[in-house]
């Protein structure tokens, strides 16, 4: 009797480096390959046309020329799944208002009777670092481990202002 051999799933990744080393990891290249995906990193040197093929492509990229590609690589390959669209993508300007939809969300279900399958960490703004050193100021309900992140959530690297932290 002959082996049936289970379809293999190929999915490119584009990553900036920073994302690409906290996201892929050995124990995740180990447990989509035990599921029959392929996980390949895509060479952002090489045009992606020229890669592949891929049943999907997942990214978080979104320059101009990267656009171009996609867009040829769909009209190339158009089963091949992109994810994210980069029609899809809308750049955030910062956390706040990030999280505000998802909290919006939430408030819906609990109002509509279903329960929230997620949810939003507790924030706080701080403007001025002083403030910092303060923990009276703080909102009610933040406590240790606290992680502070800029307010941009695009990725772009911001020179400091005087006075910010």
């Amino acid at each position: 009797m002959a082996e049936v051999t289970a379809k293999r799933f190929s999915v490119g990744y584009a990553l900036l480096q920073k994302k690409q080393r906290s996201f892929v990891q050995c124990s995740l290249l180990n447990s989509a390959k035990e599921r029959g995906i392929d996980l390949i990193r895509i060479d952002t040197d090489k045009p992606l046309i020229d890669q592949g093929p891929f049943d999907c492509v997942l990214h978080k990229l979104n320059t101009e020329d990267w656009r171009k590609q996609l867009k040829e690589y769909s009209i190339r390959n158009p089963s091949a799944y992109i994810i994210d669209s980069p029609d899809a993508i809308q750049r955030l300007q910062n956390r706040i208002s990030m999280l505000e939809v998802v909290s919006e969300i939430e408030a819906a279900e609990v109002k509509d009777g279903e329960s929230a399958s997620f949810g939003t960490p507790k924030q706080t703004v701080i403007y001025e670092s002083e403030k910092l050193k303060d923990t009276t100021c703080w909102d009610e309900g933040l406590k240790f481990p606290v992680i502070a992140k800029p307010l941009v959530a695009d990725g772009r690297v911001c020179e400091p202002r005087r006075g910010d932290l």
